[in-house]
């Protein structure tokens, strides 16, 4: 039962809640950390991060919009503490 009615307020949810009218349709972010230091290492390393989000709306009528796109994200740091530093990529599946 209890199974029935979680479904049913996920399906009706949607149908009873309301939104902003607006979409952040590019996001860019750059951070870098000081000096981090290595577990049992007496080197430290810094770590920056480079992150983009993409948005892409496609309205399919003046109630309807599809919210879809990618993200991306880059980071640079060692791995371990004698290495060259290395830069890490990741670009999840679509929204």
């Amino acid at each position: 039962m209890l199974k029935k009615l979680l479904s049913f307020l996920f399906l009706i949810a949607p149908l009873l809640s309301n939104a902003q009218e607006y979409v952040d349709l590019l996001n860019i972010s750059y951070s870098k950390s000081g000096d981090t230091s290595f577990e049992n290492s007496a080197k430290n390393t810094t770590i920056s991060i480079f992150d983009s989000k993409v948005t892409l709306p496609i309205v399919l009528n003046e109630k309807t919009a599809i919210i879809t796109g990618f993200d991306f994200n880059i980071k640079k740091l060692q791995l371990f503490p004698y290495s060259n530093y290395s830069e890490l990529y990741y670009t999840p599946a679509l929204n």
